[in-house]
């Protein structure tokens, strides 16, 4: 965009061949259209238009680069400094006439901006970004007018700069910024809340890049055998991360059945017994080492003798075995 009107340089200059065809005058004359009439800012295209008389060809001269009878020119302006043109117009006859000049280019060579080309951002995050250099005036894509402009949601940044001095302005590549979600972990209980001793829950959590439990474990499915809280931190293929809800679980004890007998525990050999076993009638299910019910149980012979229980929360334990023997044979 141009607003500053100045001095610029102008230069033209004609050369005439000699024709003998023509007597000596050549009548080619170069001329374009389309000139500025002053400095152009760095990123305009100036555009330049063949205006030359009686020629059958001509050849632009852009600074080192020529075209051959290019009927409208493109020139960008890419950067600040000059822009050398020359127009050479002839015909058949060997006649030739020269135009030159120079475009000043002022402004505002590239605007940069302090993050790359695209930014990947997590759900409550934010970035700030500037430009790498300072300059008079700013208008950014989000409407703001500062110099930095604070970025939390997903959208494509750009910003337009000017320059008091030449009234130039330049425009930036346009950042896409982006603002990823964040995972959402939930921890999935495979067992009970509440377990008995002994017993193992598992709790995994859906499929994520990367896991740490509160265990300190790093993989998807943790094992527990002992209560307690437990929590998960997860990150997702954007590298957001976010924590699980806690989960605690608590563990019963395992039963511990006492035996109670009324009689002696050890025998005569060959002698007939009935040793008699009860326990607590608290339980709620008691099996006795020969798979019969009930809160007693007789033994006839020597050997160990053991129950196991259900208690309220569910949970088995069994008793410490119990000997019955007899004393050793008399020797006569």
């Amino acid at each position: 965009m141009l607003k500053y009107v100045g001095l610029f340089v102008l230069i033209m200059g004609a050369t005439f061949g000699a024709s003998a065809q023509m007597g000596g005058g050549c009548l080619v004359e170069a001329g374009w259209a389309g000139w500025p009439i002053g400095p152009v800012c760095a990123g305009d295209t100036i555009t330049l238009e063949n205006n030359s008389t009686n020629e059958t060809g001509w050849t632009w001269t852009v600074n080192d680069m020529t075209y051959d009878n290019v009927e409208v020119l493109q020139i960008p302006a890419t950067a600040t400094g000059t822009i050398s043109v020359e127009l050479q117009a002839y015909d058949d006859m060997g006649c030739l006439d020269v135009l030159s000049g120079q475009i000043p280019v002022i402004g505002i060579n590239a605007v940069f901006l302090n993050i790359s080309d695209t930014l990947g951002l997590c759900e409550g995050s934010a970035v700030q970004v500037a430009t790498t250099a300072t300059f008079d005036h700013y208008m950014w894509s989000t409407g703001s007018e500062e110099w930095t402009v604070i970025i939390d949601e997903t959208t494509a940044l750009w910003v337009e700069v000017t320059d008091d001095e030449t009234g130039c302005s330049a425009t930036s590549a346009t950042h896409q910024i982006i603002v990823n979600p964040d995972p959402d972990p939930e921890i999935l209980v495979d067992g009970a809340l509440f377990f008995c001793e002994g017993d193992t829950v598992i709790l995994t959590t859906q499929e994520f890049l990367t896991y740490e439990w509160s265990t300190g474990d790093t993989t998807e499915t943790l094992i527990v055998t002992q209560p307690g809280y437990f929590a998960v931190d997860v990150t997702n293929e954007y590298g957001c991360s976010s924590q699980s809800a806690l989960v605690h679980l608590q563990m019963h004890p395992q039963p511990s059945p006492q035996l109670l007998t009324s009689n002696p525990l050890t025998y005569c050999p060959d002698s007939d017994f009935i040793v008699t076993f009860s326990t607590d009638s608290s339980w709620v299910d008691v099996e006795w080492w020969d798979g019969s019910g009930g809160y007693q149980a007789q033994a006839t012979s020597p050997g160990f003798y053991y129950a196991c229980v259900i208690d309220a929360n569910g949970c088995v334990g069994c008793s410490n075995p119990v000997e019955i023997s007899t004393y050793p044979t008399p020797v006569v």
